[in-house]
């Protein structure tokens, strides 16, 4: 999954103008996030339902995963006859028709780590899988402790936690065409921090609501901060997009924090991700700024 996030945003972000390549990756995690909604279904199917003739083996555990193989083994071999034309690198080209336009790998010299809007980038991607890790890994533990769901009831929820996250790009996408990339994600930022403190209030349907709106506003977050993150890097761009994805170790790091609370309140594990929110929204209000 790193492997291809490293190499298909940066792909994405090539296909044009370097200042439509943030809304290009956003619409092309639109259909990431359907996936994720067809995940939990299957899964829930497969795993949570009532059926109990393979009830102490790991028959439908095998049976999902082989299927989940061979799905994964038809991509590669598409992929191995899809021909890809060759892109010129908006990252390293001047633009001729707008001089304005932020096309240029303006200091060449410069090492990778000299540039501030890139090691921010890394340390917001960080923050933000960590955020997202930790709110995916209790969510079924919200509806089944403070909303009283069956497991079963609960996953079925996830679609619909994952439909937002689909919504969420959508519309991210459509505003974007209005709306400066770094202002919508530091708004998203702080939709996300009003989300986690309504939740953590545990007011039944209304908490819950806001839990599945966290994924909407969640939504653009990852590849938002990925486009902006590698802006003006020219040659290490595609090294860039390597540490970049690198960012997602926070999603290892964060729920087991979370869990140290949500041992005794998963509606109060909820006040951390509020950190994270608030470190995605410096780097979208101010930290992006690609500096020359």
């Amino acid at each position: 999954m790193a492997t291809l996030e490293t190499v298909a945003h940066p792909f994405a972000a090539a296909l044009g103008d370097q200042r439509r390549s943030d809304q290009r990756v956003n619409f092309a995690q639109t259909f990431n996030a359907v996936g994720t909604m067809i995940g939990p279904a299957i899964g829930s199917y497969f795993l949570l339902g009532s059926d109990t003739v393979h009830s102490t083996d790991l028959t439908s555990v095998k049976t999902l995963y082989v299927a989940i193989g061979c799905v994964i083994i038809l991509i590669a071999v598409a992929f191995m006859f899809l021909k890809i034309p060759v892109l010129t690198d908006p990252h390293a080209e001047t633009s001729a028709i707008d001089p304005d336009a932020v096309n240029v790998d303006v200091e060449p010299s410069k090492k990778l780590y000299q540039h501030s809007h890139f090691v921010w980038a890394v340390a917001a991607q960080f923050f933000n899988v960590a955020a997202q890790a930790g709110t995916w890994a209790y969510f079924i533990n919200y509806g089944v402790d403070i909303m009283h769901f069956s497991n079963e009831k609960a996953g079925y929820f996830m679609i619909i936690f994952m439909g937002m996250m689909a919504l969420g790009r959508i519309v991210g996408t459509s505003l974007m065409t209005y709306i400066a990339p770094n202002k919508l994600l530091a708004a998203f930022a702080c939709g996300s921090i009003l989300m986690c403190l309504i939740v953590a209030q545990s007011l039944g349907w209304t908490s819950y609501i806001a839990l599945l709106m966290i994924n909407f506003f969640f939504s653009i977050m990852f590849p938002t901060i990925f486009s902006l993150g590698i802006k003006n890097l020219g040659s290490h761009t595609q090294q860039a997009s390597s540490f970049i994805a690198m960012g997602v170790v926070g999603g290892a790091v964060f729920p087991m924090v979370m869990g140290q609370i949500a041992n005794h309140s998963v509606a109060h594990a909820y006040y951390l991700p509020i950190i994270c929110y608030a470190v995605i929204f410096l780097f979208g209000a101010k930290l992006y700024k690609v500096k020359h």
